[in-house]
């Protein structure tokens, strides 16, 4: 019994020995990088640090499922991301057009002749009192959807 304590004591040395061994690193008078257990003869040389030990924790790396899981959510980010792109540049063009049609209404309206169409395929002349309303609910919109300043 005590025979196998020392030989479990003296293994457990041995182990904790090489563990705790530095590295060193010099440049010897090749120009070639040295990484060595013993120190150059000069003693010239930097330590070199041991990387950190691996995570410790039952599981290291993320589960499958969890890595499933999180490229999902990557790629619903990323349409929805998509989507809101799409909707602005969709909006943007709405935007445009409603400004377009407000600017050629007020042309029309401010030029002869005083007449618009009808539901019924007809033409029907503007009061001055309608048309004047018109001409401000089409500058109206021209502030709200034209960035630009009227040509």
């Amino acid at each position: 019994m005590t025979r196998h304590l020392l030989t479990l004591l003296i293994l457990a040395a041995v182990i904790t020995a090489g563990v705790q061994a530095k590295t060193y690193r010099w440049i010897n008078e090749d120009g070639v990088t040295v990484y060595s257990q013993s120190p150059p003869p000069d003693g010239a040389s930097d330590v070199v640090k041991p990387p950190p030990p691996p995570p410790t924790g039952s599981e290291p790396f993320p589960s499958v499922q969890e890595q499933l899981k999180k490229l999902e959510e990557k790629r619903a980010a990323r349409q929805t991301q998509e989507e809101r792109r799409v909707d602005r540049t969709q909006q943007e063009a709405q935007r445009r057009a409603v400004c377009e049609t407000a600017r050629r209404n007020l042309q029309a309206l401010q030029g002869p002749p005083r007449l618009v169409s009808i539901s019924g395929g007809g033409y029907e002349r503007l009061t001055e009192e309608r048309r004047q309303q018109l001409i401000q609910a089409a500058k109206d919109q021209i502030e709200r959807f034209c960035p630009e300043p009227t040509p």
